[in-house]
């Protein structure tokens, strides 16, 4: 490997600043162990298959454990210059629902679990 540390950092927080700063709703699914066992893929899916009918641009991302394994499975909704909203127990239902969220329609108050990061949003919990 010919990269140096200081190379590979700063890839690394180009990319990171890229995917917290994005113009385009990010959408985080947790897809570990316990996701999966408990339907992440499925939901996956739905969302994907959802935002791609509504014609809705939107980036993906698999994450890992985020803490709450008996919520799963965990949404993140990441949208420009709005807290950060945590859906919880989505199935293919709530699913479709977030992703008319994203479309810019009420959110699905059905699956809200929490906020995250610096922003919140009033009666909902912070997660971390």
């Amino acid at each position: 490997m010919t990269d140096t540390f200081g190379e590979l950092r700063r890839a690394a927080t180009a990319e990171w600043d890229a995917l917290v700063g994005s113009e385009v709703p990010v959408v985080s699914v947790g897809a570990a162990t316990c996701g999966r066992s408990a339907g992440a893929m499925d939901t996956l899916a739905a969302l994907r298959d959802e935002v791609e009918r509504r014609g809705v641009a939107c980036r993906f991302v698999e994450v890992g454990c985020l803490g709450p394994c008996y919520a799963e499975p965990l949404v993140t909704v990441q949208r420009h210059g709005q807290p950060t909203v945590c859906f919880a127990s989505v199935d293919k239902v709530g699913a479709r629902q977030i992703a008319a969220f994203i479309a810019g329609e009420p959110m699905p108050a059905k699956y809200v679990f929490a906020t995250t990061g610096d922003a919140r949003l009033p009666d909902i919990p912070d997660l971390m």
